[in-house]
């Protein structure tokens, strides 16, 4: 009797830190299984969907013959990160924006690689292997704890609601009095059409006001939803939401009320015990589900939601990574002469290597083939690239968790969501000015610090190690 009332403490604090071991056991694998899942589907979409109709060839959409060992390596490599180092739950600003990465880059290019590159499966294994190390590598720099509490250079609540309040309203006249809006309806039929006319304009605007009409939608109408939502500060919602359809009228871009969507959709859920990297591929998966079954029930011949919808925001990324593969492996590289080295190298051919991309890829005459961050490192710096710019992001990462250590956590990682998508569309070096991530930051130096800076979305409320 005296000896298992000894043993009795023991037995249950045992007991209590097994069952949070076994809560993130199944989370962990709840997310492996939703990423097979995802890369599953990407294939199915590719193959069955959208190459078999043979109506979207001309924009590069192909599917070549592999075997069956090839395509299990590459799923079980698309999978991996899940299973050893993506985060699950939200311990960081940073890991939202690396469970976006992972999700629309990493999974999908890796699980189509050996079905649509056309340079043989030894160079997109190579790729991928890189890949997957500058990922690890990412994650690893962004999980380093610096100390103290970031800097300090908060504004009072009031003050940062009138500065995000004064920021739309001059974004928006900025619209009014330099770029006529073109429809206020959301015709997405002609989305293409009015997109060509907004590239008409863009020649005749200043470069400082595209620079503020894109971060508008990607840094200050995210910030103002996440905050808005918190606060319930409903009008701030509102302009927000306001703000980022009319840069949609302006610009045609979709992927502007995704995004608002998408972070309005995380701010709910973050005050759930859902996992964030389990809310964000159920919400994947869901997409999939979704615009396959609109285009099955309008028995259309041409599947326009999925290519639309669910190509444009993953099997893309399949497609020009391995047409920059395929292009760069013999092309000579461009070292960021077209960027932020323009002034020192002399680029191989004056053509925007997008533009360059495009022309082998498409039949239609002055296609932009934008390549995600690893294809744009790939095409500057080769595989070297794609491991010196992940793990560039990681040291941004790091910096920017410490930066925003007293600041609530839940708006420094949704802040990240918009710059997180335009990765899998550009370069790290261009999401710093024109993909909302050097403004995001701005912004979140000054936000007000939160009287409860650990909060964490779909974590347990105790105190706890990151993942």
């Amino acid at each position: 009797m005296t000896v298992s009332s000894a043993l009795a403490p023991a037995s249950f604090a045992s007991a209590a830190h097994a069952r949070p071991r076994r809560r993130e056991g199944r989370r962990r694998l709840l997310f492996v299984l939703l990423a097979l899942g995802h890369a599953l589907i990407c294939r199915f979409i590719q193959d069955q969907v959208l190459a078999q109709s043979g109506v979207f060839e001309y924009m590069g959409l192909h599917w070549l013959p592999a075997n069956l060992a090839q395509e299990l390596v590459f799923l079980v490599l698309a999978v991996a990160p899940a299973l050893l180092f993506i985060p699950v739950r939200l311990t960081r600003g940073s890991d939202l924006l690396l469970i976006i990465i992972y999700g629309t880059v990493f999974v999908p290019t890796t699980a189509l690689f050996p079905n649509v590159v056309s340079g043989g499966v030894t160079p997109a294994l190579w790729l991928t292997l890189v890949s997957f190390a500058g990922l690890w590598l990412a994650a690893a720099l962004a999980r380093l704890e610096p100390g103290g509490m970031g800097w300090r250079l908060a504004m009072a609540d009031n003050r940062y609601d009138l500065l995000l309040f004064g920021a739309a309203a001059a974004v928006i006249a900025s619209y009014l009095a330099f770029v006529p809006i073109q429809v206020i309806e959301l015709d997405l039929t002609r989305v293409y059409e009015f997109r060509a006319a907004f590239g008409d304009q863009m020649s005749k605007l200043s470069p400082i006001l595209l620079y503020v009409f894109v971060n508008s939608a990607l840094a200050l109408s995210p910030i103002m939803i996440v905050r808005g939502i918190l606060r319930r500060n409903w009008a701030m919602v509102l302009l927000a939401f306001g703000l980022t359809y009319y840069t949609f009228a302006v610009t045609s871009y979709r992927s502007m009320l995704f995004v608002a969507l998408f972070v309005a959709a995380l701010t709910v859920l973050s005050r759930t015990r859902i996992s964030v990297a389990i809310s964000i591929f159920g919400f994947f998966v869901a997409v999939a589900v979704a615009v396959v079954g609109l285009d099955a029930l309008s028995h259309a011949d041409v599947p326009a939601n999925t290519f639309a919808i669910h190509y444009r925001l993953f099997g893309n990324s399949a497609t020009i990574t391995s047409a920059y593969l395929d292009i760069f492996s013999s092309h000579p590289k461009f070292y960021y002469s077209q960027s932020f080295m323009r002034l020192f190298i002399r680029p191989p051919t004056e053509i925007p290597y997008p533009l360059l991309v495009g022309h082998e890829i498409s039949t239609v005459q002055n296609v932009w083939a934008n390549g995600n961050m690893v294809a744009d490192a790939f095409a500057n710096l080769g595989y070297a690239g794609v491991l010196l710019t992940l793990a560039a992001l990681g040291v941004f990462l790091c910096a920017y968790n410490h930066l925003t250590l007293a600041k609530d956590r839940v708006v420094a990682a949704l802040t990240l969501v918009a710059p997180g998508f335009y990765l899998s569309n550009g370069g790290l070096q261009s999401a710093v000015l024109s993909g909302g991530l050097g403004v995001t930051v701005l912004l979140m130096l000054v936000y007000p610090d939160s009287p409860a800076p650990m909060l964490r979305v779909g974590a347990d409320r105790e105190p706890a190690p990151g993942v």
